[in-house]
């Protein structure tokens, strides 16, 4: 399993461009204060992943300009995996601050621990390693083995009933009178959305 990080730090980082490109486009509206622009456009994209079916997803996921290779290297459907991850998913968008040229949005967002569900994925095959010996050792051994493995994450995902609540700040500035996402701030608001994941 040593692709394994490689590919969910694929997951996660088509996640951030999803976020940056959904808000983008939010953020260009008019007919709103600033404040109001922001929490508009944040809470229209978090609205995305707390429903996240291919239709909606794909509106702002761009397939030819992300590098999805590592996912198609182990026939990983980038939309598969978001729907399972954000199954449990939920947000709140609290305070956000306009100060000039720089703006912030605080958030409390809540899903099932992907990092545990990880692990405990691992563990678990890591266990039974024997009783993949015929598929790591087949012709497409490694692809069928991600298969099983991103599958018994999934199983996990879909059967946790526990939930964390993380807060996270996402930052904003404005550049030529229109709000950008500060990359900056992806990291920490991708791991709360993942349920505090390590990135």
């Amino acid at each position: 399993m040593s692709k394994r990080t490689g590919a969910l730090r694929a997951i996660t980082t088509i996640v951030s461009c999803v976020l940056a490109f959904g808000l983008a486009v939010g953020l260009n509206g008019c007919g709103k204060n600033d404040e109001e622009l922001i929490r508009a456009s944040v809470s229209e994209v978090m609205d995305v992943f707390k429903n996240p079916t291919k239709e909606n997803l794909q509106k702002f996921v761009n397939e030819d300009e992300m590098d999805l290779s590592t996912l198609e290297e182990y026939d990983i459907d980038i939309y598969e995996f978001l729907g399972h991850s954000f199954k449990h998913f939920d947000y709140k968008v609290n305070k956000v601050t306009v100060d000039g040229d720089t703006a912030s949005a605080d958030l409390t967002l809540t899903n099932a621990d992907l990092g545990s569900v990880v692990e405990d994925a691992t563990a678990e095959m890591t266990e039974h390693i024997d009783e993949y010996a015929d598929v790591i050792n087949g012709d497409n051994g490694r692809n069928e083995f991600m298969k099983i493995f991103f599958n018994k994450i999934y199983e996990k995902l879909d059967a946790s009933e526990e939930t964390v609540s993380t807060d996270a700040t996402l930052r904003l500035n404005k550049v030529d009178g229109e709000w950008e996402v500060d990359d900056s701030s992806m990291d920490a608001v991708v791991s709360a959305m993942y349920g505090g994941i390590e990135l």
